[in-house]
């Protein structure tokens, strides 16, 4: 009976020998491995880019029209000048009168215009600027003074008969005008009766452009 247990164990022992060694194996290999696909996903990028005066940037690769980033030296060529002309009776504004020009390789842009007419009551004015662009000649109607206010309200500097008053208006805009160019202004009335004088203003900075 004892020599059928010996048996039995010489024959379990070898077996179980053999599966720890194989477990043992697969313990030391670690794992079964797999393929991994990594999309490539956009990161945001942060920083400070510092661009020359003029330069663009394109947002986006596939899009065409550069987006101009303004540089910090348009600040630092500002532009502001003034005219005045004067509209005889019977006559319906003055002008165009030139009111500035714009120097050698720059590129003039003008944010904002003003005028102020000394004229009868009730009297309006239009504000005009003429650019040049590309070549193209262009008039820009600005915008239309209020009416002239009442009899007896005089104003100092108008030069016109106690009974003239004076309107003013003003517009922020964005307008451009090449180098070597001029910008012209002009006021046209909603009336001939008795004389007017008309004053303009614009200011604005001036952009440095290639030289050809």
């Amino acid at each position: 009976m004892n020599r059928c247990v010996l048996s039995v164990s010489r024959c379990l022992i070898p077996a179980f020998v053999t599966a720890c060694l194989a477990t043992g194996s697969h313990a030391q290999q670690g794992p079964p491995t797999r393929d991994v696909n990594i999309a490539n996903t956009p990161l945001p990028v942060t920083g400070s880019v510092t661009l020359a005066p003029g330069a663009s940037v394109n947002v986006n690769s596939s899009v065409a029209n550069p987006v101009r980033v303004r540089s910090v030296n348009d600040a630092i060529q500002p532009v502001q000048a003034s005219v005045s002309c004067t509209s005889p009776s019977n006559t319906i504004g003055c002008g165009p009168a030139t009111i500035y020009t714009v120097p050698t390789g720059k590129r003039l842009v003008i944010e904002y215009a003003s005028m102020d007419a000394c004229l009868l009551p009730g009297q309006t004015v239009e504000l005009s600027i003429y650019t040049t662009l590309g070549s193209a000649f262009t008039r820009h109607y600005v915008n239309i003074s209020p009416p002239a206010a009442g009899p007896g309200v005089t104003n100092i500097g108008c030069n016109l008969p106690a009974a003239s008053s004076i309107t003013t208006v003003g517009q922020a805009l964005r307008l451009y005008a090449d180098a070597g160019t001029t910008v012209d202004v002009e006021g046209d009335r909603n009336a001939i009766a008795g004389s007017a004088n008309l004053h303009f203003t614009i200011s604005g900075y001036l952009v440095d452009v290639p030289l050809n």
